[in-house]
């Protein structure tokens, strides 16, 4: 009876203290992710502005995307800050926009604007300029709400870049909902949330305890 009533105070106590650790342990970082297949298209005549990428119309994650057309020299087709937007391109050099493939890290580490300016995915005068001439592929994109700044990715098409057909889609995005944590491009989340390590343990080793307790 005694070594039951040990066991049983012990079988307590490790499972105590494996909650807290798996309390401890779980993951917070979540990506939110836009869902597939968004296909915000954006050309001369058909312009969104701005679009809400997270559901906070009006707030810090308002992006304007335009195609505009002047004349029959110029097409472009850029991301223009609507006022108290907070969110910003990944370049590759002083205002043009990166092009990434999947798998890239998103970070603090990036060439981001300063100010509140313009970024371009492609500009046509004669000659191409930008990542996004005909091109389909990720970008990294930082957003900022108050003192916290975010990680995250879009996936955009530009259609047409010489002509003006010039089209912008805007295909899926998503961010890492924890500040100042990377992200990979590409990177959706898990539908199905893994069981920590802490919980897995937890549930062999009380396997273990009910045995030898029935012994």
């Amino acid at each position: 009876m005694k070594t039951q009533l040990k066991i049983t105070s012990a079988l307590r106590g490790l499972l105590s203290g494996l909650l807290l650790l798996a309390a401890g342990t779980r993951a917070d970082a979540v990506v939110i992710y836009s869902g597939a297949n968004q296909n915000v298209v954006n050309t001369e005549d058909i312009y969104h502005c701005p679009i809400s990428l997270f559901g906070s119309p009006a707030t810090w994650d308002d992006l304007n995307v335009r195609a505009t057309v002047f004349g029959d020299a110029y097409w472009i087709l850029n991301f223009e800050p609507s006022y108290g937007s907070q969110v910003r391109f990944a370049l590759l050099s002083d205002d043009a926009i990166k092009r990434f493939g999947a798998g890239v890290t998103v970070d603090g580490s990036l060439l981001w604007p300063v100010g509140n300016v313009s970024s371009t995915f492609s500009y046509y005068d004669g000659g191409g300029y930008g990542e996004f001439l005909n091109a389909t592929g990720y970008t990294g994109i930082r957003m900022t709400n108050g003192p916290d700044v975010y990680y995250g990715w879009m996936q955009v098409a530009v259609a047409n870049y010489d002509n003006t057909n010039i089209t912008g889609t805007l295909i899926d995005w998503a961010y890492q909902s924890t500040p100042n944590t990377a992200i990979l491009t590409g990177d959706i989340g898990s539908s199905v949330p893994e069981p920590s390590r802490a919980l897995l343990l937890l549930g062999g080793l009380m396997g273990m305890m009910l045995r030898r307790w029935r012994r």
